[in-house]
């Protein structure tokens, strides 16, 4: 993203592109919103047909209802995640474990905090959380120790852990979502990618009048060690110029800004939402339902066929009448008078449709919490529980990175020094929800000749299924004879029938 923003009193944010981007109408958020959301979206996702009329169409996407898969298949994810609480570990101190009852000032503990910002990222393919701090002034003295400026005292003070807990100054945790982040500029430094500046767009809801409100949009300008921040000018005519409302300095020579990137990359700061598939899966969905509840909505309504029937209507109006107690006649020998029906085709069509979509969604959801599988021996694999190397793990494994840096960068704030504040563990267990699942898996491969018999038994043994001491050969043979065992029962049974009716079988 180019930029071009100066350091001076009013700026310009060339941010325009990115938020044009962003005004697009984005699938997997718009299925976040569920059936509303999808209706609101209109025409977007739900085009008219030709001649369509307007009442028609909005007749029609009023009766369409979201089957959201997508959504279901988010907080199945994320539920699976954090069925367990996150784990701290034993070297954490207990000033950051306090914290970590309440991370973002609004009373959200570690694990309620996660698992909603997990399903974010899950969502959108990015989410982004700044550890910030209150706003202070802050310098350091004639022996390089830093101090600030306390509001109550009018005094420079030590800033030091106590006083920071005594002041209740505490650093917290921010989500910023993606269309929030408008800019960014970094560099390569060891090795490792570092921000050098941060602009993130804000909303804060402010009095207005007496009883009013309204929305106030900043930007907030972040660089290492210092931040400002800016507001519109409000001058007549002038919407895109900005002035700075504040600025400060921190104690911190970096930004405390971290990304959870699940989906696939498209900046280093952007990406789509890993489930992206899914969404137009969902999509295909939406708009066969639609139209299979709109063909339903008239195959129901009665549709009247009449013939040469002029002399058929009321004495006194002269309108064909049809109802109860009604008799429809005419004169003529060619008039006629029936219901026209649909042959109901296209609507067991479309029903099958709507079937094969629900199938595919939800195992297209499935491949992400089972193991990832290769082009050779995939059946094996897919099905081996002994070590479940799903993407659903590998997103766990990488968000458990992402909280430890945070930890990290709560207790630089604090004053601890770097990989100091103890770490946090995530659930990368997920066999409560495949033992459910695989048994089902495992018989509809059968079903279809993607799996062998005995490969099916072996799995179900290998999960209790099935006794230990029992082996496939004695399978087959029990099998085989329930098989002969079946015929001779119906033999039998149709000598019975035979005796019955008075016929015997030859000897």
């Amino acid at each position: 993203m180019a930029d071009t923003t100066e350091k001076k009193d009013s700026v310009n944010f060339p941010c325009q592109a990115y938020e044009d981007w962003k005004n697009e109408v984005d699938l997997p958020m718009t299925l976040m919103k569920g059936t509303k959301g999808m209706q609101e979206a209109g025409q977007f996702y739900l085009p008219a047909e030709e001649a369509e009329s307007t009442t028609s169409y909005s007749n029609r996407k009023a009766r369409s209802v979201l089957l959201n898969v997508f959504k279901r298949t988010i907080h199945k994810m994320s539920g699976e995640v954090f069925s367990k609480d996150i784990v701290e570990s034993d070297d954490m101190s207990d000033d950051i474990k306090e914290l970590m009852l309440d991370v973002n000032l609004e009373g959200k503990d570690i694990t309620s905090f996660s698992r909603s910002i997990f399903a974010k990222a899950l969502a959108a393919g990015i989410v982004h959380v700044l550890v910030d701090y209150p706003d202070l002034r802050i310098q350091e003295n004639e022996n390089g120790n830093k101090q600030f400026y306390d509001e109550d005292t009018k005094e420079w003070t030590p800033f030091t852990k106590e006083r920071q807990k005594a002041k209740g100054f505490r650093p917290y945790w921010v989500v910023v979502p993606g269309e929030n982040l408008i800019g960014w500029r970094g560099n390569v430094v060891n090795g490792r990618y570092m921000l050098t500046q941060l602009r993130i767009r804000e909303y804060t809801d402010e009095p207005d009048g007496e009883w009013g409100t309204k929305t106030v949009q900043r930007v907030r300008v972040l660089e290492p060690g210092k931040y400002a921040v800016y507001i519109r000018s409000g001058r007549e005519g002038d919407k895109n110029t900005w002035i700075i409302e504040k600025e400060g300095t921190t104690t911190l020579d970096f930004i405390p800004f971290c990304t959870f990137m699940p989906g696939e990359e498209m900046t280093k700061l952007t990406a789509m939402s890993p489930l992206d598939d899914l969404a137009y899966l969902n999509l295909m969905h939406w708009q066969s339902s639609s139209d299979q509840r709109n063909i339903l909505h008239y195959a129901r309504l009665v549709i009247y066929f009449g013939k040469l029937l002029d002399e058929a209507g009321d004495e006194d109006t002269g309108q064909l009448v049809v109802g109860a107690n009604k008799m429809i006649h005419t004169t003529s020998p060619e008039g006629d008078f029936k219901i026209v029906e649909p042959t109901g085709k296209s609507i067991e069509s479309g029903r099958m449709d709507l079937q094969d979509l629900e199938k595919q969604m939800a195992l297209f959801g499935l491949t992400y919490m089972l193991p990832k599988t290769g082009t050779t021996t995939a059946t094996e694999r897919a099905l081996d529980s002994s070590e479940n190397d799903s993407a659903l793990k590998s997103w766990s494994v990488g968000f458990e990175n992402f909280l430890d840096t945070l930890v990290d960068y709560t207790g630089i704030w604090l004053g601890n020094e770097p990989g100091k504040s103890g770490t946090l563990t995530v659930n990368k267990e997920f066999r409560t929800f495949l033992r459910d699942v695989e048994p089902r898996i495992l018989l509809e491969g059968f079903v279809k000749g993607l799996l062998s018999k005995q490969l099916v038994f072996e799995e179900f043994k290998r999960r209790d299924l099935i006794r230990s001491d029992y082996d496939f050969a004695t399978l087959l043979s029990e099998l085989e004879n329930e098989a002969r065992s079946s015929i001779n029962d119906f033999s039998n049974l149709g000598g019975t029938f035979l005796g019955a009716a008075g016929t015997q079988p030859e000897k």
